[in-house]
């Protein structure tokens, strides 16, 4: 049998592999393999198999956590809070607070299912990370604890939003440098 995701997943339907090898094997595929599609592949189908050990839990927090593709994190994160839902609070928590992009509006409505006080908590431990000018312009003097969840929330996208025309200016201002710089050296 050619070790390849769809193929462990085959082997295990027809039960030619037991639950515990099919995992071993993708986990191995997913720990092991360069090619990313793979990677991806191997997390789905983890998924269509279901575990709830605790060792398969380990590797998708580690993956949630230090993964440098996004994709693989968001797989990881969205068979954590499958398999795990109450084990999955901590590296979820943890995500947030690393988290910049896109991938942290599903984080935050993973933390809007808990109990709304806990997840105050993370949004504003997460808030008070960003760039002290824009929170300094944002607040306008407000307390943070005296936001409320949806409050909060809006903040953090509105942060992502401004993160993103920041990018979005200083590319803009410097393709016409690079340009000029380019002809120049083109005379």
């Amino acid at each position: 049998m050619s070790l390849k995701p769809k193929s462990i997943l085959k082997g295990f339907n027809l039960r030619k592999l037991d639950k515990e090898t099919a995992i071993k094997a993708l986990i191995l595929l997913i720990n092991n393999s360069e090619n990313e599609i793979i990677r991806e592949e191997s997390i789905e189908i983890l998924g269509e198999i279901g575990s709830d050990s605790m060792s398969l839990f380990n590797i998708l927090e580690d993956l949630l956590i230090s993964d440098s593709n996004e994709r693989i994190r968001i797989l990881s994160f969205n068979l954590l809070k499958k398999n795990f839902p109450s084990e999955a609070i901590r590296p979820i928590t943890y995500a947030v607070q690393m988290e910049n992009g896109d991938f942290l509006i599903s984080l935050i409505e993973f933390l809007e299912e808990l109990e709304i006080s806990k997840a105050k908590k993370f949004l504003i431990k997460k808030i008070k990370s960003f760039d002290k000018i824009y929170l300094k312009f944002i607040l306008n003097g407000s307390n943070l604890k005296n936001l409320d969840f949806i409050e909060l929330k809006e903040i953090i996208f509105n942060y992502i939003m401004y993160l993103s025309f920041n990018s979005l200016y200083f590319h803009r201002n410097k393709i016409p440098l690079a340009l000029d710089f380019y002809d120049i050296n083109f005379l």
